[in-house]
């Protein structure tokens, strides 16, 4: 019975391994496709952050996959599982320790999504801004009116463009940070056919002009999993649907590998087991955003139709198990 904490050891680190080289692989190439833009040091830290948040389960349970075939195939090519069985233990004994540490990821999983994820929502910003970080912007702000700005820096705002709730424009060269704030080389333009020539005003004080942000509103994806819960809309459902059908991946993937990778033999191919496992663990991750996206006119239940990928493997394992 000493081989099965060795065993479970050789499974964990070989996952752990096997995600430092995914993670190390994914930022080299990000990096390589991506340095022009990334000024600092701040900049990097903060991408991979975020993008270790948004592909951190993915990851894992792509280098959960390789761990699992390769502990397995190498205990049934070594004969290891047999002679297991010989001695008297039970296929269940002998897969209770990977079970557990599967169900430890799926709780793991479940966690990030509950609590790690929304950090992107909080803290995160679209990569898209950092590159763009010197081209126009836009601003809403808390009236409900809009602000646009060539660029801005810790004193204020430089070719600016105010237009207000009643269509009002005004335009100025520097808008200070000022309490009020205060704006120079201003163009103030009214939505009156009679009176189109604007006013022009070498400094101005702007009263009226609130310069805090208007409070963002955590897009349904980055929600936890207990606030998708409570909510009832259909869009709720979509994305919960696909995280839960993350979360369960590594029950999936042992139920579905596992038998299979038991029966290896000295003369069959590790390539080819690795190749198809990849293949389908891809092609299972499109037809989940693709019914992410379409599930909008999708009549069924969303949740119900992300259960008919999830439970199709195991399904599809149930006779490999009753032989193994």
């Amino acid at each position: 019975m000493r081989f099965l904490p060795y065993m479970t050891l050789k499974l964990v680190s070989q996952t752990f391994g096997y995600l430092c080289l995914l993670l190390l692989g994914y930022c080299f190439l990000d990096y390589a496709m991506h340095n022009a833009v990334l000024r600092s040091n701040h900049d990097i830290l903060h991408r991979y952050s975020m993008q270790l948040i948004k592909y951190g389960p993915i990851l894992l349970n792509l280098a959960f996959l390789f761990a699992l075939i390769h502990t397995l195939t190498m205990s049934a090519r070594h004969q290891e599982f047999l002679a297991m069985r010989t001695a008297g233990c039970a296929s269940r004994t002998f897969l209770q320790p990977i079970f557990l540490f599967a169900l430890l990821l799926t709780v793991a999983t479940g966690l990030h999504f509950q609590w790690i994820e929304p950090l992107r929502a909080k803290y995160g910003k679209d990569f898209k801004q950092t590159i763009d970080k010197d081209k126009p912007q836009m601003q809403k702000l808390m009236d409900g009116s809009l602000l646009f700005f060539h660029h801005q820096d810790a004193k204020g705002y430089y070719n600016v463009y105010w237009i207000t709730e009643n269509c009002e424009m005004w335009v100025m060269d520097r808008l200070e940070k000022e309490n009020p704030p205060l704006g120079s080389g201003v163009y103030h333009i009214r939505p009156d056919p009679d009176n189109t020539r604007p006013e022009f005003f070498p400094k101005m004080a702007l009263p009226y002009l609130n310069l805090r942000p208007a409070s963002k509103v955590s897009p349904t994806a980055l929600l936890p999993l207990s606030t998708l819960i409570k909510k009832s809309d259909k869009v709720a459902a979509i994305y919960l649907g696909h995280k839960l059908a993350i979360t369960f991946l590594p029950l999936a993937l042992f139920f579905f590998l596992a038998p299979r990778c038991l029966k290896m033999r000295k003369r069959s191919s590790f390539f080819i087991l690795y190749a198809v496992a990849t293949t389908l663990f891809i092609s299972y991750l499109l037809l989940l955003n693709s019914l992410t996206v379409f599930s909008h006119a999708i009549p069924l239940f969303p949740i119900f139709t992300f259960a008919i990928p999830f439970l199709a493997p195991i399904a599809l394992s149930v006779v490999s198990w009753k032989r193994l």
